[in-house]
């Protein structure tokens, strides 16, 4: 997103001034009386920043210099800042790697796991029977006031199932090893606290019967059990399919306290049909990583308050000796469906925010990549950003896909409708493949604060209009060496780089809002065809169809006009930017093919 020179400095100086002190991060509590009584003061401003009554810049700073560099000048440390710089931002945890392997973990495949001994209950009549090495004195089952508990001494993996209705909190204390939660048309409400609370830090799955629906719901209001999540995991937890084919029991989880899943390790999904509904903060939360590989995932979010926006997937990412590296999302397939306030998927941490430490290397490396699969993201936010006397950033940003180091694409399905950033991404972005289906209606369509490098894919990235554009990188090169796209947006929409390897028309034009935009060739191919719902003044089109020397035909409406492409990288029109005006969107079709109910996408030709 864009921002004015002196906004882009002054959020600066209160970063530094706010959160560091001798480079090292000082812990700010915001309470929401707090908030609320600074909203007024400070309200939204994404195009230009009031600062707090009083507020004076450091002694001889000079706006554009940057002399407070990393580890040196002023503000030295982690804390450092370097002011604007023509230098690519740099991952600086992309080489820190984790004690342990959590992306292809063998110990993650619930069907190779030895699940012979455990306990079956009946939550209705507390009927507990044992199987296997299991009995009453090495795995306890004990029903309180509070709901259920279990404890395990037994030196294996071992199974619990349930069926029936509890109102409470079912809770695993300990295990010796890794458990299966395993369930069998199961309703559990809890009546303070959450419905799972599985406290044991041992691998646990959690896995629902082919054909059963099981329904887990937190309580909102909490005195004794007061654990984040309507499902809390103190261990990695692993969503799994009972029996390894494509039919799913079904696991709902609602959740009125903080997150509906959360997990202080990583969460996998490997199979299942989970829905959740969170009218609080996030949906799914972990610490170390969220990996999808297969199965049905519907998120509903639709928490509002200040500064906690319900967000879809996010992974928190911590500093960590023994597990850098990790705080990550990896999706390779499945189906993602989201809808929430703020951001759909979003793998955090921020090195100038979050940072305890003065050492890079155990820090997390928050990056986001999509294998395949197919997504479907709507935000539904209005973007803020404040601060408050203190200094603290309030801000819902709803963007569709962010991460704070690099995003890579390689396959999938991905649609994203969202009043920020479609994608973003801080450090890198890369696309080697995919159908990508991408409108903001307030902002860029994909934005890159360093590096993007298109290799491949069919791309549709739709921005909101001036300042807004489809394509973003502030002034570093994009690169254009494949794939088919089509952008449009603002008439400042970032240019490929000459160096680029795939050929690309730039258009400048006005287009009014139900226009059709048609691309074809000196011989009557049509090679690309858009009716585009809302008005843009700049057009972005690449195909390996478009050869140097040709002629095209561009037609607007009933305009048509011909540009010959004397270039890989030709420009037609005259740009009409002439700084922050308006800000009318522009949108799309999506790409022939319907996304269901569980976010499927079909693919093929624009209609």
């Amino acid at each position: 997103m864009k921002r004015m020179i002196f906004l882009t400095f002054i959020l600066m100086i209160m970063t530094a001034f706010s959160v560091y002190a001798g480079g090292r991060k000082d812990t700010q509590n915001t309470d929401n009386s707090a908030q609320n009584q600074n909203q007024q003061q400070f309200s939204d401003n994404r195009n230009g920043f009031v600062p707090p009554d009083g507020f004076e810049p450091p002694e001889g700073f000079t706006p554009g210099e940057g002399p407070w560099g990393r580890g040196g000048g002023n503000f030295g440390g982690r804390g450092g800042f370097t002011g604007f710089s023509t230098e690519l931002p740099v991952n600086t945890a992309a080489e820190n790697v984790s004690s342990r392997n959590i992306i292809s973990d063998p110990d993650d495949t619930y069907s190779k796991s030895n699940f012979k001994s455990g306990v079956t209950i009946n939550l209705n009549s507390m009927n507990v029977t044992y199987t296997g090495s299991a009995d009453a004195s090495s795995v306890t089952v004990e029903k309180n006031e509070n709901g259920v508990n279990v404890k395990s001494t037994l030196k294996e993996q071992i199974f619990i199932e349930l069926s029936g209705m509890l109102e409470g909190t079912f809770t695993v204390d300990s295990t010796e090893k890794g458990y299966a939660i395993i369930l069998n048309g199961t309703s559990v409400t809890a009546k303070d606290g959450p419905a799972l609370y599985l406290a044991s830090k041992k691998r646990a799955f959690i896995v629902a019967v082919e054909g059963t629906k099981n329904i887990l719901t937190d309580s909102a209001e909490r005195n004794a059990n007061t654990k984040k999540g309507a499902v809390y995991v103190k261990g990695a937890l692993v969503i799994a399919d009972d029996d390894g084919d494509s039919d799913f029991g079904s696991i709902v989880v609602n959740g009125g306290y903080k997150h509906g899943i959360y997990s202080d390790d990583y969460i996998r999904i490997t199979g299942g049909d989970v829905s959740v509904s969170i009218t609080a903060r996030d949906a799914v939360r972990c610490v170390n990583g969220f990996i999808m590989d297969d199965g049905y995932l519907s998120i509903l979010g639709t928490g509002s308050t200040t500064d906690e926006e319900s967000k879809g997937i996010k992974v928190d990412g911590e500093e960590s000796e023994k597990n850098p590296g990790e705080g990550f999302i990896v999706i390779n397939g499945g189906d993602i469906k989201i809808t929430t306030v703020s951001k759909g998927i979003t793998a955090g941490f921020k090195v100038d925010e979050d940072a305890e430490t003065e050492t890079y290397a155990d820090d997390p490396n928050p990056y986001v990549t999509i294998n395949g699969g197919n997504i479907d993201i709507t935000t539904t936010g209005k973007p803020y950003e404040y601060y408050l006397a203190d200094g603290t950033k309030v801000n819902c940003s709803p963007e569709g896909i962010e991460s704070k180091t690099d995003l890579t694409i390689n396959g999938g399905n991905i649609k994203l409708r969202c009043p920020d950033d479609a994608i973003n991404a801080a450090i890198s972005i890369t696309i080697n493949g995919g159908v990508i289906d991408v409108i903001s209606s307030g902002n860029d369509a994909i934005d890159s604060n360093g590096s993007f490098t298109i290799n491949g894919g069919t791309i549709y990235a739709i921005g909101s209009g001036d300042p807004e554009t489809a394509f973003d990188c502030d002034n570093f090169p994009l690169i254009f060496n494949g794939g088919t796209v089509f952008g449009c947006g603002g008439s400042n929409t970032t240019a490929p780089a000459s160096d680029s390897t795939a050929n690309v028309i730039m258009y400048y034009k006005s287009v009014s809002k139900g226009s059709k935009v048609t691309v074809a060739n000196s011989k009557g191919k049509v090679l690309g065809s858009y009716e585009v719902p809302q008005s843009c003044s700049a057009l972005l089109f690449s195909s390996p169809e478009l050869v140097v020397g040709e002629t095209y035909t561009i037609t607007v409406g009933s305009s048509s006009e011909t540009v010959k492409m004397d270039a890989n990288i030709t420009t037609a029109g005259t740009s009409s930017f002439g700084g922050f005006g308006g800000r009318g969107g522009f949108g799309g079709q999506p790409p022939e093919g319907t996304f269901d109910g569980r976010g499927g996408f079909g693919g093929g030709k624009r209609r």
